[in-house]
């Protein structure tokens, strides 16, 4: 039976994982990736429908979550910025926004939990998959995993090998460590050119 898939992406904190685990150099090296660099050179949407390419699965939506930079930022990263949620807009994602405060963001996590939560209530999906290393969502995955146990929906952890938290891998009814070639397909030829694996302890 095809089971309905929701996507739910912390951006930031996916792109900050993909550049510490493969991308392990220091700021003064001259293959250095910058964060911007990964989001240019990284097909997003086929990574998204290669984790859900089983014969069972109805990708339905991929949600994207991040903050808006502001004051203090470039103009260039701030524009660089818009056009890169722009691009995810017009490819089908639903863009959430929160904004940065004193270098920290501000109400990702609460729209992340709060769709989950509310989607979970209307039975949009049978699985979510979750793309972050966020503990603080373990409340939200709790409450729906607990309280829809006659409807079975559940949330699985997607994670990479660094970055790895053990508070969703308890929580969550599924879980998924992405391997070394899932990342490095959807990278552009140039970002493969300076990949650079960080070694596993």
């Amino acid at each position: 039976m095809e089971q309905e898939v929701i996507i739910f992406i912390d951006g930031e904190n996916f792109y900050r994982s993909i550049k510490e685990n493969y991308f392990d150099y220091l700021e003064s090296d001259s293959k250095y990736v910058r964060t911007s660099e990964i989001k240019r050179n990284f097909d997003l949407q086929g990574f998204c429908n290669h984790l859900t390419k089983a014969d069972t699965d109805n990708l339905k939506d991929i949600y994207y979550y991040d903050a808006r930079l502001g004051c203090g930022f470039p103009g260039e990263v701030i524009s660089e910025q818009n056009k890169f949620l722009k691009k995810l807009e017009r490819n089908g994602f639903k863009v959430r926004i929160g904004k940065v405060e004193n270098n920290r963001q501000k109400g990702t996590d609460v729209f992340l939990a709060t769709d989950l939560l509310t989607l979970a209530y209307k039975k949009e999906f049978k699985l979510a998959l979750l793309i972050s290393n966020d503990k603080d969502f373990r409340p939200a995955i709790d409450y729906i995993q607990r309280h829809n146990r006659v409807s079975k929906l559940a949330v699985q952890y997607t994670h990479l090998y660094h970055g790895y938290c053990r508070v969703l891998d308890e929580i969550c009814s599924r879980t998924m460590l992405l391997r070394n070639g899932e990342i490095q397909r959807f990278c552009s030829e140039s970002l493969k050119k300076k990949w650079k694996p960080k070694p596993k302890s």
